[in-house]
């Protein structure tokens, strides 16, 4: 099993450090303000939230019970990404990016958030499916273990939980508030795979995961279970609050839309 090492804190600091020379390098170019302070928050908490998953005693413990490597994995996908997402990292990483690299990648960068805005069910679909596909897979056996037996194939696991989710939450959070309707749908619809995980989890009978059979095959299949419940119920809340959130916004745009367009008619003078 792999635990805890300086790789992944590293990896954080860089893209700390890069988010902070793109912010600096963009506000000097523009004369204004480009990200909110919520915005700089956010991301500053995606990457703490990050470094608590997969540098702290927790990456230890997860090396021990699946039921802490699933909260692990809950934490990156459900709670570092949306994080992350809310920080504008787009174009600001591009920012700090060489001179040479960083036109091109604006042009880029630009290109795909007017692709976004044009298309954003194609996006919206797009990413949750990569989401989805990468979390199943990494979730299968044979990969699994061999993340839990290499620390630079566990790294890469991490990395593209990080990166999909990351992109799956910025299509549904970013956008038109007039399409926050079908982003509060495609959050709920985004939940559906780590419910399919989690009820895996919980109903197969035998432990499907040799690395985390550390004694009696009793307790290694309630450690699995119970790592179940944890994706199953926890995996998904916060989309489902995500997605709650967006469709009230969604609903109080209509409303407010409603009462511009309510005009009460004048009064008429009556004929004495």
């Amino acid at each position: 099993m792999v635990v805890t090492d300086p790789g992944s804190l590293t990896l954080i600091a860089l893209a700390w450090l890069a988010y902070v020379t793109g912010l600096r390098r963009w506000r000097a170019q523009s004369g204004r303000p480009v990200v909110s302070r919520a915005q700089q928050l956010a991301f500053a908490g995606g990457l703490v939230v990050a470094g608590v998953a997969v540098a702290s005693p927790l990456d230890v413990l997860a090396a021990r019970t699946l039921t802490a490597h699933m909260v692990q994995h809950v934490l990156l996908l459900n709670a570092a990404s949306p994080l992350l997402a809310l920080g504008a990292p787009v174009p600001t990483l591009v920012w700090s990016l060489p001179p040479a690299a960083r036109t091109a990648s604006l042009r880029a960068s630009r290109r795909l958030m007017r692709s976004q805005a044009r298309r954003p069910a194609l996006w919206i679909a797009g990413s949750l499916l990569a989401e989805a596909g990468v979390l199943l897979a990494w979730h299968l056996p044979v990969l699994f273990e061999a993340a839990s037996r290499d620390q630079g194939t566990h790294l890469i696991e991490h990395l593209s939980f990080i990166l999909t989710s990351t992109l799956s939450w910025w299509t549904v959070v970013t956008g038109r508030r007039s399409r926050r309707g079908a982003a509060a749908v495609a959050a709920l619809i985004g939940s559906l795979s780590g419910i399919v995980l989690g009820s895996a989890l919980v109903v197969v009978p035998h432990p499907i995961y040799p690395s985390y059979v550390h004694g009696p095959v009793a307790s290694a299949l309630a450690d699995q279970r119970m790592a179940g419940v944890v994706m199953w119920a926890f995996g998904g809340l916060l989309e489902d609050i995500t997605g709650a959130a967006l469709f009230a916004s969604w609903l109080s745009m209509g409303r407010e839309r409603a009462e511009e367009s309510y005009v009460v008619p004048p009064l008429r003078r009556v004929a004495s």
